[in-house]
């Protein structure tokens, strides 16, 4: 317990009830928390109650708390602000929520006579590299995508500006490699094939077909035919995979879709970029029971779009929170253009959020040693119930009744750890 506390709770009771930021401090006067409130002594006193109900994180910083300060403000509005501000400069202990211990990731396109797309976690000067991305998935699925429309080896074999003729693999037999092996294709072809995947993956299918389409009617005015065909069957696939795939080519604006996942042990935020009407990448964040903040998404909004460049001028999320009008005001601010909050219960949308929300539901369930429709279902079920963060599981006992026929009841306990 804090010694100070019969200090902080008297110096608490002369405390404004305006709005404004109040700075927690340690011993060493060290800011160690800065939060904003519409009434500074009601939040602040609701730190140093005898008997509060602190998340772990909170309790864990109230122990530290030597003294604080504050700053009055004319709004809720500009307290905002000023918290954002002071955070950003004091990098407060117990503020940070967004800890960069990613890697990056990269599509690497080889140096090599038949260069190679792949996808990679470093890079290096032995190539030309696309990204960063924050996410494996996002450089995965692209690379994947992108050998498979334009059919390009995937093999390791390493080909010479002549390759001899081989006996080509399963892939080209099954029409899923252009078959360099086979020696059908220059070293010329190749490469211009190369740049065109690399557009795709760059500006998306649209600009790539009509680039192709060009190069089609280029190829039959030569009268080469058997160019034209390919190029032609290239146009097919990429039209085919525009129907069903979700990685690329989307007929979406550029946007951030936003969703989270808890479980009892912690949260998980997940964010799908789009960008040039495709997935560009994305993130997930793991915040643990001791990180926890009552108002965890509004406080990652701020910290994830503050520190950045620019923004989307449309982000969507799986369900509201507190204070958006007043958040989506400060990156509209921030950023100096019509930045508008989205939370789609229906329609085309919403399934771009429920893809956001499963992915934070996987991430967690890896972070957790569960499954992700676990963590699904007991989410769902902490929604239902009204409470504050979902069940650990779910207990179910039987009981036996004879009254002339057998009768079974049962009653399910929610085992409810942390809470």
């Amino acid at each position: 317990m804090n010694q100070r506390l019969p200090y902080l709770q008297q110096k608490t009771l002369k405390l404004t009830v305006s709005p404004g930021v109040y700075l927690m401090k340690d011993k060493h006067n060290d800011i160690i928390y800065i939060g904003k409130a519409k009434n500074l002594k009601n939040r602040v006193t609701s730190y140093f109650r005898n008997n509060p109900d602190h998340t772990p994180k909170v309790a864990k910083m109230v122990e530290n708390v030597f003294d604080y300060d504050f700053i009055v403000t004319d709004s809720e509005y500009e307290a905002l602000l000023l918290e954002c501000s002071l955070i950003k400069q004091h990098k407060p202990k117990y503020n940070i929520l967004l800890k960069d211990d990613k890697g990056y990731h990269y599509i690497k396109i080889s140096n090599d006579a038949f260069p190679r797309i792949t996808a990679e976690k470093q890079s290096d000067k032995n190539g030309t590299y696309l990204g960063p991305y924050m996410s494996s998935f996002v450089a995965t699925q692209t690379v994947r995508e992108v050998n498979k429309l334009f059919k390009l080896p995937t093999c390791k074999i390493k080909f010479s500006e002549k390759p001899h003729k081989m006996r080509p693999c399963l892939n080209f037999h099954i029409n899923q490699c252009i078959g360099v092996c086979n020696g059908n294709i220059s070293c010329e072809e190749y490469n211009n094939i190369i740049e065109q995947a690399v557009e795709y993956i760059k500006n998306g299918s649209e600009s790539s077909i009509k680039s192709l389409q060009f190069q089609m009617e280029q190829a039959a005015e030569k009268l080469d035919f058997e160019r034209a065909a390919r190029i032609r069957d290239r146009i097919r696939a990429i039209s085919k995979s525009n129907e069903t795939q979700k990685i690329l080519d989307l007929n979406m604006v550029n946007c951030d879709i936003v969703a989270s996942a808890k479980s009892p042990n912690g949260s998980c935020i997940s964010v799908l970029m789009y960008r040039d009407n495709k997935l560009y990448d994305k993130t997930s964040f793991y915040f643990s029971m001791n990180e926890y903040e009552e108002n965890l998404i509004e406080s990652f909004v701020l910290q994830y779009y503050l520190n950045k460049s620019n923004c989307p001028k449309n982000i969507y999320f799986d369900s509201e929170f507190s204070d958006s009008e007043i958040v989506n005001k400060a990156l509209n601010e921030q950023f100096g253009c019509n930045i508008r909050f989205y939370f789609p219960k229906k329609g085309n949308m919403l399934k771009y959020v429920m893809l956001a929300k499963k992915n934070a539901e996987e991430y967690l369930s890896i972070k957790n040693n569960r499954t992700g429709k676990e963590i699904e279902a007991l989410d769902e079920l902490g929604e239902i119930l009204g409470l504050k963060k979902p069940p650990m599981y779910i207990a179910v006992t039987f009981l036996k009744l004879q009254t002339g026929n057998l009768i079974l009841f049962f009653s399910i306990h929610l085992i409810i750890r942390g809470f």
